[in-house]
């Protein structure tokens, strides 16, 4: 995915339902490429380990000299959490990543 930031655009706006380990890293590369993301999950506990794992993964990427301190800053500014459907709204796009059982993906599509 392109550095929109870099390029001198604004990035858009994606919604992300599922916090887990496919949602999180698909909200870190999405921020990262200058998305505004709206990660949403069931509980403030799913989201809470969500972003103590964009950290950790981030702190991994700094102390290698991959990533700059400021970029993982200004990219986990550009992530927020919900645990509301409805904050999606007036998202460019929306990603389903919630957990591979179809009673659950069903749930969320009823939604």
């Amino acid at each position: 995915m392109p550095n929109r930031q870099s390029s001198g655009q604004s990035g858009g706006r994606i919604g992300i339902v599922g916090a887990g380990m496919m949602g999180s890293g698909i909200a870190t590369v999405a921020a990262h490429a200058g998305y505004d993301v709206v990660l949403r999950d069931t509980t403030a506990e799913a989201l809470d380990r969500a972003l103590a794992a964009i950290v950790a993964s981030q702190n991994r990427f700094v102390a290698k000299n991959l990533l700059s301190a400021d970029d993982a800053e200004a990219a986990r500014g550009r992530i927020s959490t919900t645990t509301e459907l409805a904050d999606l709204a007036g998202a460019e796009l929306v990603v389903e990543a919630v957990f591979e059982r179809i009673e659950v993906k069903r749930l969320v599509f009823d939604e």
